[in-house]
């Protein structure tokens, strides 16, 4: 499942995922994701840290709390702190600015 407001990504994040044999369902934004069947169903989460309706660290938390244990790669075009840091199981990046880096960051992901 990807989350994320910028188009261009989601879809450099799709071209990726289906490369590396994942299916993902690809949304805007956190109440989509939240209000659709997408969390239950997805092997791993990739999260927008600024998201236009909320924080993306803190709905993710919110979905750990109600059960949602998939893992998550939170991604940024800037730093993050390091009170991040206690979401767990999820990984921080920064978002990579080609589709070579893209799919480096996501096949060392998916193979840790």
């Amino acid at each position: 499942m990807v989350v994320d407001d910028d188009p261009i990504f989601r879809m450099l994040v799709k071209r990726v995922a289906e490369q590396l044999g994942h299916q993902q369902a690809l949304l805007l934004c956190a109440s989509l994701a939240e209000a659709g069947t997408h969390r239950a169903g997805a092997d791993f989460w990739v999260v927008d840290v600024n998201l236009p309706d909320g924080f993306g660290p803190t709905w993710v938390e919110q979905q750990r709390t109600e059960g949602f244990q998939q893992p998550v790669l939170l991604l940024s075009h800037s730093a993050w702190t390091e009170d991040l840091q206690r979401l767990q199981p999820c990984e921080f990046a920064r978002k990579p600015s080609s589709l070579d880096s893209l799919k480096g960051m996501m096949q060392g992901w998916w193979s840790a």
